[in-house]
Order: C-alpha cells, then structure tokens, then sequence
C-alpha cells in the first residue's frame, strides 16, 4: 500500500493540470467566441425625455398606417414619402434612385441623410423599411427604422461634436423576389448603395445595419441559437442586443463593444460568423463587406428569440431597451474619427 499511495498522488497530480489545461482552453475558446469587453466608466448622457414615446409612436405609424411594405403595393411609396418628411427635418436628404426599368424592374429609392463634417472616412448606418410578407400587422423592421431616426435626432442636435461624417441610410428593398419574372426586383437597396459608395471611392471607417431590434425576453429558455454547440458559450435569456460581424472584423466588433458599454447598460453579444452563416440570414450588411467596408448586423436575433405573451406588434416592443440602444448607438458614433478634408474638394468629388 505504501508504493501505492505516490502513484496516487502522481495521478491526481496530473488529473489537476489536466483540469487547469482545460479551464484556461474553455475560457480562451470563451473569449474568441464572445470578445468580452469590460468597462469601469459610464457616460452619463441623458437621451430627450420622450425617446420612448416617440420610439413607439414611429413603430405604431409603420405598423398600422403603412401596411403592407413591399414591392407590390403602393404603401411602400407612400412609406418612402413618409420616411423622407421626417429625415427632411433633420438635414438635407439625398435621394438615391436604382433599378431598372427597361427590364421590367421599378426605380425605386434609397434614402440619405448626410450630417457631421467633411472627412477622408465615412460613418454608416443602415436600415431597410420593407416587409417579409403582406401581412397587415408585420413589424417589418419598424424597430430598426425607428432606432435609426431617433439615433439621427440625436445626432443631428450634436453635430458640432461629430468628428466624422455620418450616412445615415433607409433601404426599400431588402428582399429579392426569384418567383416573379415579369417584376422581379433584381436589386437590393443596401447592395445600390455600397456599390456607389465604392464607385465614388468613399473610405467607411464603420457600417452598421440595423435589422429588427426591439424584442427582448428575460425568461431563461427564450434564447435560441443556430447550432447548439453555441448555448454553451451565450445566454439562455434573450435580453440582449446581439452585433454580428465576419470572421475578419474582430477589431472592429471590439471597439463598438468598447464605446457601447461605456454608455449603455443594455447588455450586449457577439458573433463572428462567416459572411452568410448569421443568426437572422440579414443580408443587408454583406452587401457593404463584398465591397471591403467593416459591416455589422445589430439585431434582437429575430427568429431565434422566442416572444413573451402575445400581444399586438405594437405593444411587443421593448421601448426602453430600444432607448438605451440608441443611447449606446450615439456614443459609438461619437468615438469614431476621420481626418478632415476640404468641403469644397468633397463637393467636387
């Protein structure tokens, strides 16, 4: 027994490092999946007292005015109008027609609010107004659509503090229909706009596409996930705001995650995927990474994040997480920066 007991000790010697040895793989392989970032600082910039409400008020107009949004009705001119009158108030609104109509496809048009100075880079913000389907009550991104007017409110009142030009950007067509060949929409709105971005040479420090981004469910068990391998490094509840990225984007998911935290209390996740393997099957910011721009999906995940009890579209929303995503939004924005160039040089351009 005495020649026993130190091979017993050898053995529980090695079982320890082996224990050790996988910890630290386990959490290396955490945090090439999660890109943790930590901040002990909290900006403490308080968004218009009714944020919210008109949050709400942009989602209720979309939803029940402005139904059904896509190619085959009327409603999503009428959406187009609507959407330009309230960037008017803002700036000035650059309209960017595409497609073509000799081969049977409309024109239709995307929309561009440009604020913030003249510099070498670009600032980019994306989100696309059309429905999935005909249906009267479909959400149909009026979360993203209403994020994206607010996050350009409150950048418009802090112009002077931009350090970096800013597009901000709404898309009609986010979808392309393969069935119908006679009025086949061949383009999509955010692929028009990131191939005249590179045809006019534009340099984009960050894009951003906001595509559904208003449900949240603090109920363990609400979250799902593409793989299962992947419940084992993020959360059960689906509470978050999730920013996907390309396999080559680490650094810039970081430094959004960086600014975010900083300012915002809203929990945030991350994933790098490859191009077309994302938890939603968005496709808007793709476009901008076949064009060499830095692009990033913010999403609540959409299908893979379960509802709480029913209610109206409308009423699904979180609007106070939509506020602090907003809140979050506004100060990565403002910790970007870009040399700046002559005015009269970038109108000539």
């Amino acid at each position: 027994m005495k020649n026993l007991r130190p091979f017993s000790d050898y053995l529980m010697s090695k079982l320890i490092d082996w224990l050790i040895i996988l910890f630290i793989a386990a959490l290396i392989l955490w945090a090439a999946f999660t890109l943790p970032v930590f901040s002990s600082k909290t900006l403490n910039t308080d968004l218009s007292k009714d944020t919210e409400a008109r949050l709400k008020s942009t989602v209720s107009t979309l939803v029940n005015t402005y139904n059904p949004r896509t190619y085959r009705y009327e409603t999503l001119d009428f959406t187009t109008d609507f959407l330009r009158s309230e960037l008017a108030q803002l700036g000035t609104v650059e309209v960017q027609a595409f497609g073509d109509i000799e081969n049977g496809e409309k024109i239709y048009k995307n929309l561009i609010l440009r604020l913030g100075p003249h510099t070498k880079e670009i600032f980019v913000i994306g989100a696309h107004y059309d429905t999935d389907d005909e249906s009267l009550d479909a959400e149909g991104n009026a979360s993203g659509i209403a994020t994206l007017l607010e996050l350009a409110r409150e950048l418009s009142k802090h112009q002077d503090k931009l350090a970096i030009g800013i597009q901000l950007v709404v898309y009609p067509i986010s979808k392309i229909d393969t069935q119908n060949l006679f009025t086949s929409v061949k383009t999509m709105g955010s692929e028009a706009h990131a191939k005249y971005l590179k045809r006019s040479g534009t340099k984009v420090r960050m894009m951003l596409s906001l595509d559904s981004v208003g449900h949240f469910n603090s109920k363990s068990g609400s979250q799902q996930y593409p793989y299962s391998y992947l419940h084992a490094f993020y959360p059960s509840k689906g509470d978050y705001i999730s920013v996907v990225g390309g396999l080559g984007e680490f650094q810039t998911l970081i430094d959004l995650k960086k600014s975010f935290v900083r300012s915002s209390p809203l929990p945030i996740v991350s994933f790098n995927t490859l191009n077309h393997f994302g938890p939603t099957g968005a496709k808007d910011h793709l476009h901008y990474q076949e064009q060499g721009y830095p692009s990033l999906l913010i999403t609540d995940t959409a299908k893979f994040r379960k509802q709480g009890e029913k209610k109206s579209v409308v009423e699904a929303l979180d609007y106070e997480k939509m506020g602090l995503l907003v809140k979050g939004l506004y100060h990565v924005v403002m910790d970007n920066y870009s040399e700046f160039v002559d005015p009269i040089h970038m109108a000539e351009r």
